[in-house]
């Protein structure tokens, strides 16, 4: 017996899959690709062509489907707000959001606190297009499909990292999925997914034969340059007398802005130190050479901490969970050992334990039994 099915769309390999749990235990998965870009005027016909096809490879819950939406179709964005009663709450994010965005009425939407007191309250908004999700349902409900819920991608890989570590659903977190051609992370407050970030690349730099220079892998070096120039800035400042402390950060930041928009640093500026991967001493063996390449996906992480760290909440993550092959679990006692410079843990996001059909789709998996983590105030069906 079939108990629920996830339908996802992942338009960064152009697949569909398919995800089913039969019986409790086993997990099928099938997918299929489709041509063209996320809903063009095309994309509805690929999808009831997609669904055709999986049906023949998969078996479908017909009457528990849960759709995760790409995070690309997904907005994002936060609103400080005077604390005030639900009704009024719900004016006055509609009004705000109106006035910012011109298609505000075009979307579906929820929003959830992620910081209140007596005065302000700070919303996080996550809207996706009305035609998507009418598109998606008209498909559904032409093969007799009942929808149950529909949610995003970040979402549902953070729903699969609270079955494991239950303390997200009332702190802040990082996750980082690697796949083979491609990298997505998440971060997530009290269990609610409020930002996303994705990476061009994925496992394939973790199987190089050689240290990978970013540089060859995408457009980077604003990332580099702000953790260099904060670093210069850090021991800048602490040898500085007083009155050079007196320079606040914005000066520093309004400067270093103004030197990436030129594309260089201006003269003089010590920011033309070496990165940390060029000081640092060539790996020896095939562990040292993929924990280097590893440090890629470490340095984004650590900016996104940086980030949070500044965010108006004030939600510092307990640690950033890492899901890859277990065969690569030795990377975590290799970073962890830099732990007092990175400022917190790298942990898997899956047990050893778990099967590997949980941590290859943990995106799928976290959707399968949705309403365990979110209800209608998380869900775009409503």
């Amino acid at each position: 017996m079939v108990k629920s099915t996830v339908i996802s769309i992942e338009p960064r390999n152009k697949t569909i899959h398919c995800y089913s749990s039969v019986d409790s235990r086993r997990i099928k998965h099938a997918f299929t690709t489709f041509e063209g870009q996320f809903f063009d005027g095309n994309f509805s016909m690929q999808f009831l062509k997609a669904l055709d096809e999986l049906g023949k490879a998969c078996p479908i819950a017909t009457n528990n489907i849960n759709i995760v939406l790409p995070n690309s179709a997904v907005m994002i964005d936060f609103f400080d707000i005077p604390t005030l009663n639900a009704a009024a709450t719900k004016n006055n994010i509609n009004l705000t959001a109106n006035a910012l965005y011109k298609n505000f009425s075009q979307l579906k939407y929820y929003y959830f606190p992620i910081k209140q007191d007596k005065i302000t309250s700070t919303y996080c908004l996550s809207g996706v297009k009305g035609d998507i999700l009418n598109a998606l349902k008209a498909a559904c409900l032409s093969r007799k499909f009942q929808i149950k819920s529909i949610t995003f991608n970040a979402q549902s890989i953070l729903n699969s990292a609270m079955i494991f570590h239950p303390k997200m659903k009332t702190s802040a977190c990082i996750i980082i999925d690697i796949k083979d051609k491609f990298t997505t992370y998440v971060f997530g407050i009290n269990g609610k997914a409020v930002g996303y970030y994705s990476l061009p690349f994925g496992l394939d730099i973790l199987n190089s034969a050689k240290v990978v220079s970013e540089n060859t892998l995408h457009k980077h070096d604003v990332a580099e340059k702000i953790i260099n120039e904060e670093k210069s800035h850090t021991a800048r400042r602490d040898e500085d007398d007083e009155e050079n402390e007196s320079d606040g950060d914005n000066d520093f930041m309004a400067k270093l802005a103004k030197e990436l928009e030129d594309g260089k640093y201006s003269e003089g500026s010590e920011s033309k130190v070496l990165p940390d991967y060029l000081q640092r001493p060539a790996p020896r063996t095939k562990a040292e050479l993929i924990c280097e390449n590893f440090r890629i996906f470490v340095k984004w992480a650590l900016l996104l901490n940086r980030h949070v760290n500044k965010f108006k909440a004030n939600f510092k993550p307990r640690a950033v969970y890492v899901n890859m092959p277990n065969e690569l679990g030795f990377l975590y006692n290799m970073v962890n050992v830099e732990k007092a410079d990175n400022g917190i843990l790298f942990a898997p996001v899956c047990p050893i334990r778990e099967k590997s059909a949980i941590s290859s789709d943990i995106e799928l998996y976290g959707a399968l039994n949705a309403k365990q983590h979110i209800n209608k105030e998380l869900d775009f069906l409503y």
